[in-house]
């Protein structure tokens, strides 16, 4: 059984003293050279830069001291509680926050009460709160710096006393931090600190919260001010431009958020990164701050709303982990875009160029980047909603192009004159749903037998040369003379399969109807059915006087008839010899027959010919044609 040797002179080390400066005080009260020999009396590693020994040395020490172990473990988490679980503010403050290896020293609190406080271990802190002095971190007599690892407690390795050391006062702005950490350690009352009722964000944050975001702060500003990266915390705490930097990063949080606001238009005069546009342009990495603890939720408010009413230089750029910072923002990327609006993101682009969303394509020598306005992405989104484009209407519908059109001229379906341009046309979203319905609607009432089924291309074609034939198709299904059956797989019309015979006998019938007219009274658009053209065609006609016209466009029956008897279109010839357009008016052309109407006559698209002429050169004989070769 092994005996434990105890110390002859064992002092109580004080709570708010630094840990390695009590084994140098221990060391020295016991006549020992060097800490270094405690140190590999109770195990504990020997280099300075090992804040915290393990357990069992912990146990040895307390053995040969005397000194209850909570004790030692109230001095090692004065500062910084060792938890199982270390945020990454606590281990960024372990690793850069405090300083291990050199010291800093109040010459009046030595004279006091010889023995170094923690707290001036915290790399920030350059001013003794006790004293209002700066805190002293070279020896005035070899002008080397102050380590850990001396020799004596209170003197430098050459000799020098640091009760002797210069005092030199602070100045008002240089007290505010130190104030601010003993605060933060003996948990004294917020509001007895408070600076002229002006609020101060940095009184309701933890003591790892303030060191770390005084320490992001001084990074930041001595950056922007010496184009250093990387700021030596080692540096004389005698230095004037570290001290006024670290001053000017706690004053920045002074009457909030003004003072940050002027900070900020400063920092933001500098283009910083070439290769980028927008906030990481002017403020670089500047936002990964609020991404460290939730408490910095001030500086997240602070920055999205000047961003928003102060800075207008260019479009906010967004970046994935920053996504929850500005929920208000008034740009998004093109990728989010992308995303939000399950498009493309050359889509995305198409719709900026033709203006149907609101933003700005930034070109650079390697990079393409898409800036979109976040309130044209909503009111595109509630557009959507209402509206359909033309590919849309023809994907939902199962139709071609003309077919779309065609649907439009006969009044199915209405383009929105408001959302349409030149190069997409919008529909009626609720107009184009309703057509299909009226399918499922039939078929829901319909939906027996077991004859033989035909698909809607078939009836169509039935239809035979109506130019309006899919119209007709639609309009016929809506009127309930055609009836759905079934419903297959596919999109649009070509989902459902009527009844063959059914289909035929309903066919038959509307051409019958339209081949023995009575005395009603149809439109320019049922005339132009009636005959296989287009609706544009039949308007021309009427200004040319080769159709009489009626009140409102409006016709009678037998002067439709009275018109197809006299006249023949190249589209009727075209569609019952199957020849293309151009060798038909080219054999007409040979025989000396001219149109009446047509793109070299009046500028009409479409050509027109006189049946009689036909007839009489033998072209047209009992409803066929010949052509002469």
């Amino acid at each position: 059984m092994s005996v434990v040797v105890k110390y002859l002179r064992r002092p109580a080390p004080f709570l708010d003293e630094s840990f390695f400066e009590y084994l140098l005080r221990l060391s020295n009260y016991n006549g020992y050279q060097l800490a270094s020999w405690i140190y590999y009396k109770v195990g504990t590693p020997s280099s300075s830069y090992i804040i915290k020994p393990n357990l069992e040395s912990l146990v040895q020490l307390s053995d040969m001291t005397g000194v209850n172990i909570q004790t030692y473990h109230s001095m090692l988490n004065y500062l910084i509680d060792s938890k199982q679980k270390k945020s990454e503010i606590d281990a960024f403050i372990m690793r850069r926050g405090i300083n291990s290896h050199s010291i800093k020293i109040c010459p009046l609190c030595f004279k006091e009460s010889s023995y170094y406080r923690a707290v001036w271990d915290i790399n920030v802190l350059t001013v003794c709160h006790v004293h209002k002095c700066f805190l002293i971190n070279r020896c005035l007599k070899c002008k080397s710096k102050i380590f850990h690892n001396r020799i004596t407690i209170d003197k430098c390795n050459c000799g020098f006393d640091f009760c002797n050391l210069p005092i030199l006062k602070a100045d008002p702005e240089d007290l505010v931090l130190p104030s601010l950490i003993e605060m933060k350690l003996k948990k004294t009352e917020i509001t007895s600190c408070v600076n002229k009722g002006f609020y101060n964000p940095l009184y309701n944050l933890s003591l790892e919260e303030l060191i770390y975001l005084i320490i992001y702060m001084v990074r930041v500003i001595s950056y922007f001010e010496t184009k250093k990266k990387v700021l030596s915390f080692h540096a004389d705490t005698s230095d004037k431009e570290f001290i006024g930097i670290i001053s000017r990063s706690v004053s920045i949080f002074n009457s909030w958020p003004y003072e940050f606001y002027k900070f900020l238009d400063k920092y933001s005069e500098v283009k910083r990164y070439k290769l980028t546009t927008g906030i990481r342009s002017n403020f670089g990495t500047f936002q990964s701050i609020f991404l460290k603890s939730n408490s910095y939720g001030f500086i997240k408010d602070a920055f999205s709303e000047y961003i928003h009413k102060e800075w207008s230089n260019g479009h906010h750029l967004t970046f994935k982990k920053i996504d929850v910072v500005l929920e208000d923002r008034k740009y998004i990327s093109g990728s989010e875009a992308s995303r939000l609006l399950k498009t493309p993101w050359n889509k995305v682009k198409k719709l900026i160029e033709i203006n149907e969303l609101q933003g700005k394509i930034q070109k650079t020598q390697r990079f393409c980047r898409i800036f979109v306005s976040q309130e044209s992405i909503n009111d595109y989104m509630i557009s959507r909603e209402k509206f359909m484009y033309s590919k849309e209407v023809k994907n939902y519908l199962g139709i071609c192009h003309d077919s779309v059109k065609i649907l439009e001229e006969n009044s199915l379906i209405s383009r929105s004159s408001e959302r349409s341009t030149q190069k997409y046309t919008y529909y009626h979203k609720t107009q184009v749903i309703k057509l299909l319905d009226v399918f499922d609607e039939r078929l829901l009432k319909n939906c027996s037998g077991d004859s033989k089924c035909v698909n809607s291309s078939f009836i169509i074609r039935e239809l035979g040369n109506c130019f309006f034939k899919i119209s007709v198709f639609f309009k016929l299904v809506i009127e309930g003379v055609l009836i759905p059956r079934k419903k297959i797989t596919g999109n649009g019309i070509n989902q459902y399969l009527f009844d063959k015979f059914e289909s035929k006998n309903a066919i038959l019938k509307y051409k019958l109807n339209l081949s023995t007219p009575t005395n009603k009274i149809l439109s320019s658009v049922d005339f132009s059915t009636l005959i296989g053209v287009n609706n544009s065609l039949i308007l021309s006609w009427i200004k040319l006087g080769l159709i009489p016209r009626g009140n409102s466009n409006m016709f009678c029956s037998e002067d439709i008839k009275a018109f197809n008897m006299k006249y023949i279109t190249l589209k009727e010839i075209k569609m019952s010899c199957n020849i293309d357009y151009r060798e038909i008016r080219r054999r007409i052309d040979e025989i000396g027959v001219k149109p009446v109407s047509g793109e070299y006559v009046d500028g009409s698209k479409g050509y027109l010919y006189l049946r009689s002429d036909l007839v009489k050169h033998n072209i047209l004989k009992d409803k066929g044609y010949i052509f002469k070769i």
